[in-house]
């Protein structure tokens, strides 16, 4: 799973909703949980929830969004709860 979040870091995404979408997709199949601290029109930042864990990601538009920011290692478990799985 390493090599896809490196290829995350290289990618480049049309918008910031198939940003957290692909995000969100691979730190579910990794069983963590992030949370969104900015979510704006040209800039969105995501961090681990686990205040300890240095994992952290952020993309800027400039014309397309590209990932700027990344810290790559999770330092905290994995997360049996996650608020964005339902049952539905």
């Amino acid at each position: 799973m390493l090599t896809k979040m490196l290829y995350i870091q290289k990618s480049v995404f049309d918008d910031g909703r198939q940003f957290k979408d692909v995000l969100i997709k691979y730190l579910l199949a990794e069983r963590k949980e992030i949370k969104f601290i900015k979510n704006e029109k040209k800039y969105i930042g995501a961090k681990c929830i686990d205040q300890n864990c240095l994992w952290k990601m952020f993309a800027f538009l400039t014309g397309l969004f590209h990932v700027k920011m990344y810290h790559k290692e999770h330092t905290c478990t994995i997360s049996l709860k996650n608020k964005r799985v339902t049952s539905s």
